[in-house]
């Protein structure tokens, strides 16, 4: 019989795929400015709480959890945040993001990107399908129906199933796909 297990895939990419998924998510993630104002959040705007908003791009619907463990969650546009020092995500929406704590979270739904320096390495990202660490890295992740998609651009991160099956470490240009 099957045990059921989900099969995770090792992707490794082309240089040439690599740089052109890194120009595209890092154009759509960039430090542009909107349409409309600058997208800085003002003082009085930020919630005084463990998730700190740097920017956001059209954001709609967002919600920010007040303490930890908590949700944050939004339906649309694009954020920058900040859990601690040295771990800030860009977030699409639409996306629901459980955070554990400051250097600990599972993507439900949606799409980040995150770039966590080596002296700040140790933050755990969890999806419905996959689990990785890094030691300090710039990597992309996403979520949905379909499965989890993790991408390293640059540095490492240790990548297992979230039934605990080990898959590997990934390098710069390197990633990995499980599929429901």
């Amino acid at each position: 019989g099957t045990n059921g297990r989900r099969a995770a895939r090792f992707v490794k990419l082309a240089a040439a795929a690599l740089a052109l998924a890194a120009a595209g998510l890092w154009l759509a993630a960039g430090d542009g400015r909107p349409a409309t104002g600058d997208g800085r959040v003002a003082a009085a705007e930020k919630p005084a709480g463990p998730v700190e908003i740097l920017h956001h791009w059209g954001s709609c619907n967002l919600e920010v959890p007040e303490r930890l463990p908590g949700t944050m969650r939004m339906t649309n546009g694009r954020i920058k945040a900040r859990l601690a020092p040295g771990v800030e995500l860009i977030l699409f929406g639409p996306f629901e993001l459980e955070i554990d704590g400051p250097k600990e979270a599972k993507l439900l739904s949606g799409r980040l990107v995150a770039d966590i320096p080596a002296k700040d390495g140790g933050f755990t990202l969890r999806t419905p399908d996959l689990e990785m660490w890094d030691y300090g890295a710039v990597f992309c992740a996403s979520a949905t129906d379909e499965g989890s998609d993790i991408f390293v651009f640059a540095g490492e991160a240790q990548v297992v199933e979230a039934c605990g099956e080990p898959v590997d470490i990934c390098r710069a240009g390197e990633g990995a796909r499980a599929r429901r």
